[in-house]
């Protein structure tokens, strides 16, 4: 059921981007919410109706509404910002806060719902009602846009434009292309680290199960804590690409020190955890800046796109070195590997920006 969630996305995401574009932020956000709803309901009723197609057609609908989803959000701050760089960083910090919030408390409230109903299919109905809510606030949202757009006289939002070609896709500028290779190593690195992290903090360490998964806690928990302020300083001193390119860098000795010494972790997990507040909130908001509005939505897709593709390979990879090796430190290594190439991305990125007028880089 994962791999129909995630595997499509790899390319539907950002033919999202795309449509996004082309039919306007508004509509645009309200069928991704009905695509999330929609295919959360079918995941829902299939254990009742003992209908597993029905639960696999279910994941689908909803991994082509939430990919997209993630792209009409960062699109919609985008556009309410739009002008005001001194404000997206913020505001798409609390929006990462809010996403990294939704998933921490879905894990538990499914594990709470198992333990008192003694039934997964209500963990499947609560989290069918929870998209039912995100429904609503997508239609909160259009409404409270159309509002603020005749109050104002002006439009908040990117009105609907010709769908881009294949050739101004690749023809985006050099700043964007780099962004998104360093957000494709990036997400390829700390993503899966995550999921890798348990299982290496036990076999390695010797940690307990509970100990593992608290110590690993520590990165989500503290992007939940850190990335609204971590925004508000990056839009009041701007340097959006050297806080990426110090905090990729940063990644490499923190794989290190978990790859090659047996020094206490905990301090190398604190710092993946700065990182992974720091590099979002200077990374994303710098999209709007080296992008032309009238494309953004296809840009976000299109990142988007290359992350989930990256992160099939990681996965992939640090499966197959281990079972080569035998060495749980492949992992590390690998991931330490992956962030060195976007880290050198990171600081072609500084020079290109420098030689066309520094904008990623202004306050």
């Amino acid at each position: 059921l994962y791999s129909v969630y995630s595997v499509p996305n790899i390319v539907l995401v950002f033919f999202g981007g795309v449509l996004l574009d082309r039919i306007g932020i508004r509509a645009a956000t309200i069928l991704f919410a009905s695509c999330v709803v929609l295919g959360a309901t079918m995941v829902a009723m299939g254990p009742f109706l003992r209908c597993y197609p029905l639960m696999v057609a279910g994941r689908f609908v909803f991994g082509i509404g939430s990919e997209s989803s993630f792209v009409a959000q960062n699109s919609i701050l985008s556009a309410w910002f739009a002008g005001h760089h001194q404000e997206v960083g913020l505001a798409m910090g609390l929006g990462t806060s809010a996403g990294r919030l939704g998933t921490y408390l879905a894990f538990g409230a499914s594990t709470w719902i198992l333990d008192t109903f003694h039934l997964y299919t209500a963990a499947l109905y609560f989290a069918a009602a929870l998209c039912a809510f995100s429904f609503l606030s997508a239609v909160l949202y259009f409404y409270t846009d159309v509002v603020a757009e005749r109050k104002s006289g002006h439009t908040t939002v990117m009105e609907p434009a010709t769908t881009p070609s294949f050739r101004e896709v690749l023809n985006f500028p050099k700043a964007f292309w780099l962004v998104a290779i360093i957000c494709t190593t990036y997400y390829s690195a700390v993503f899966p680290f995550q999921g890798f992290s348990s299982r290496f903090l036990q076999e390695k360490y010797g940690y307990s199960l509970v100990s593992a998964g608290s110590i690993t806690s520590l990165v989500s928990l503290s992007s939940l804590v850190l990335c609204p302020p971590l925004g508000f300083m990056v839009d009041r001193i701007g340097l959006r690409a050297l806080l990426v390119a110090g905090g990729t860098a940063l990644l490499i000795p923190s794989f290190c020190w978990l790859a090659f010494t047996s020094w206490n972790p905990i301090p190398a997990y604190i710092l993946v955890g700065l990182i992974f507040s720091l590099v979002p909130a200077a990374l994303w908001p710098s999209l709007p800046v080296v992008v032309p509005p009238s494309q953004l939505g296809a840009a976000f897709g299109l990142v988007s796109a290359m992350i989930n593709l990256g992160l099939m390979m990681s996965y992939a990879a640090v499966a197959q070195l281990e079972e080569l090796t035998g060495c749980i430190a492949s992992g590390p290594i690998f991931y330490a590997g992956v962030v060195t190439l976007g880290a050198t991305a990171a600081v072609v990125w500084n020079i290109v920006d420098a030689r066309t007028g520094g904008v990623a880089n202004h306050a």
